[in-house]
């Protein structure tokens, strides 16, 4: 997942700025992590019968899909802004 987020931002890198760019690249590695750690977490709560963690880091995941989401359709609309089409 995070390989094509990475092919997708560098194949359109040069239309934007650098900076904001990696910017946003990074955003995107930091939400990915976190998603990935929410789930072991919630994995592991699951496992020790801890419901209560578990369900603050369903909703920390979802929190977390809806940022990407955002950041996604963003970074979207930023390259159809630039395309000289």
């Amino acid at each position: 997942m995070i390989i094509v987020h990475w092919l997708f931002l560098h194949k359109f890198s040069y239309k934007l700025n650098p900076l904001i760019v990696g910017k946003k690249f990074a955003l995107n590695i930091f939400y990915n992590l976190a998603i990935i750690l929410s789930i072991f977490g919630l994995v592991w709560c699951y496992n020790n019968h801890k419901y209560l963690p578990a369900g603050f880091l369903v909703g920390v995941a979802c929190c977390l899909f809806y940022f990407k989401y955002q950041l996604t359709k963003e970074i979207r609309k930023s390259f159809k802004e630039k395309d000289p089409k």
